[in-house]
């Protein structure tokens, strides 16, 4: 998968027309598109649909190539760049209790680690471990407050 080593910052404001069918009203499009700005261009059919998408709705953007799966219930917004922090919060949100672990983490602090593209995740070891195409996942026996930290200018979306 080719990765661009772009800014972390998208942009989706001039996106709305290709990555909506006409069918989608223009407030539920701005609310999806705001909470996609700060998840670098990712959605979750959870949160699409508390800002008012119906399942068929959410159907209908992947059926029509608007929107890529990338995960169990995780969505890219056609039109976004794909990058390494992308596939990182693609993997966390499918897989829940997930964090970025050992370089993956290194990397999202900005440490110098040389060129690393695989995404390393660990889980608590009581979660089924299943695998995914390029993620190395670690099972721990616990992850404590520490293990969830972010790295300095992450926000976590409202």
């Amino acid at each position: 998968m080719e990765i661009s080593r772009q800014s972390s910052a998208v942009r989706l404001r001039n996106v709305i027309p290709a990555c909506f069918t006409v069918r989608v009203d223009k407030k539920i499009q701005t609310a999806i598109l705001s909470r996609a700005e700060l998840q670098h261009g990712l959605i979750t059919r959870g949160q699409a649909l508390e800002r008012g998408l119906k399942s068929a709705d959410i159907h209908r953007q992947v059926a029509k190539g608007r929107w890529e799966t990338l995960g169990r219930g995780v969505y890219r917004i056609g039109g976004t760049p794909k990058t390494y922090e992308q596939s990182v919060k693609a993997v966390t949100f499918a897989r829940s209790g997930a964090v970025a672990h050992l370089r993956t983490a290194a990397r999202l602090y900005g440490l110098p680690i040389g060129e690393f593209e695989e995404v390393e995740i660990a889980i608590v070891r009581r979660t089924r471990a299943r695998t995914v195409e390029g993620v190395t996942v670690r099972l721990l026996p616990r992850l404590d407050a520490v293990d969830r930290s972010r790295p300095s200018g992450s926000r976590r979306p409202p």
